[in-house]
């Protein structure tokens, strides 16, 4: 999606859904697809939603994603409260990490994420400007 103009300066929110030892997709990953949508269509994200570019369901042998896709990975306001409303509409219990995409262009095996959304406040925990708990 970075090929696109609107796009390249931009980033992503993954939502993953690794696969059980039968291969067996996550029961959730369709009801979690719909609110994605719903948010999408239905002005979910508030103010924030002009930042969002599309969201893409990718359906893998190892684990299927969900990802959020936004126009600009330096708007940390934005990307941040967009994250901060897929993880509570979605009510998603994993960590949710935000990628820039020419993160993802330059390092494909080591992927640095910008920002992180935890799933749940680890002991002596203290928030970072890439670390959030909700």
């Amino acid at each position: 999606m970075w090929e696109d103009s609107h796009n390249i300066l931009g980033g992503k929110w993954s939502l993953e859904f690794p696969k059980s030892a039968h291969k067996q997709t996550d029961p959730r990953l369709d009801e979690v697809w719909l609110e994605v949508l719903l948010c999408l269509i239905g002005e979910g994200f508030n103010e924030f939603g002009q930042e969002i570019c599309g969201a893409v369901v990718n359906i893998r042998s190892k684990g299927d994603r969900i990802s959020v896709w936004t126009a600009d990975a330096n708007k940390s306001v934005a990307n941040l409260r967009i994250g901060e409303i897929l993880k509570m509409r979605t009510r998603y219990e994993r960590q949710l990490k935000y990628e820039a995409h020419e993160t993802s262009q330059r390092i494909a095996k080591h992927k640095e994420h910008l920002y992180t959304l935890l799933a749940s406040r680890p002991p002596n925990h203290k928030p970072t400007r890439r670390s959030c708990v909700f």
